[in-house]
């Protein structure tokens, strides 16, 4: 799972957590060594925060006096900031569905 969403320019969910990174223009420059053949392969990766980072980081800005619909009034902001063309539409568009998300291969 980790190994995909770097494939995909995606910062995982959980693991980096613990770790002290420093962001550049919003991403985080991961380094990939791939040790598989005698001499490694390096490679750089831009990682962009995905919705889930962002949605899980939320409550490490606030503090015990927000509530419930604060925080989901601030989730919902911030929602709309970074797909102002969600749409909600119930009856899906199956071409866009099919689709398959470019990947880049580390």
């Amino acid at each position: 799972m980790c190994l995909e969403a770097i494939e995909s320019g995606h910062l995982p969910g959980d693991i980096l957590d613990d770790i002290p990174v420093k962001y550049v223009d919003g991403a985080l420059i991961c380094e990939v060594r791939d040790y598989r053949r005698c001499s490694p392969a390096v490679s750089k990766s831009s990682l962009k925060m995905s919705l889930e980072n962002i949605v899980k980081d939320i409550p490490s800005h606030t503090d015990k006096s927000w509530k419930y619909g604060d925080v989901m009034e601030v989730e919902s902001k911030i929602v709309k900031e970074l797909h102002p063309n969600l749409h909600l539409d119930p009856t899906p568009k199956l071409d866009q569905l099919c689709q398959s998300p470019l990947q880049k291969k580390v």
